[in-house]
């Protein structure tokens, strides 16, 4: 009788310790809102950084354009846009650092 006893007590505790193990398993496999949110950030970044860099090429390529041709209207709207561009994703990449 102690035999079987013991082993129901010790057949429980297996049992518990499978489930809460498994539920560890299963919850371990999802991703939590601040890990995502974390990864969202860091894409983002990413992307703008990469946005930002072919701004910057795109706004000396333009900025030399417009000193050798003062006169061109169309050069100088084209400069103007890249730099307010330019500026919407720097204080983008900004604002995402300071978070």
């Amino acid at each position: 009788m102690k035999k079987n006893k013991i082993l129901a007590v010790i057949g429980g505790m297996v049992l518990i310790i499978s489930l809460m193990t498994g539920l560890w398993a299963i919850d371990d496999r999802y991703v939590s809102a601040s890990e995502l949110q974390q990864v969202k950030k860091q894409i983002y970044l990413r992307l703008d950084t990469s946005d930002y860099q072919t701004l910057t090429e795109q706004y000396y390529k333009l900025k030399l354009l417009v000193e050798q041709h003062p006169n061109d209207a169309t050069l100088r709207e084209q400069f103007e846009r890249v730099c307010k561009e330019r500026d919407r994703v720097k204080e983008r990449i900004d604002n995402l650092l300071r978070e």
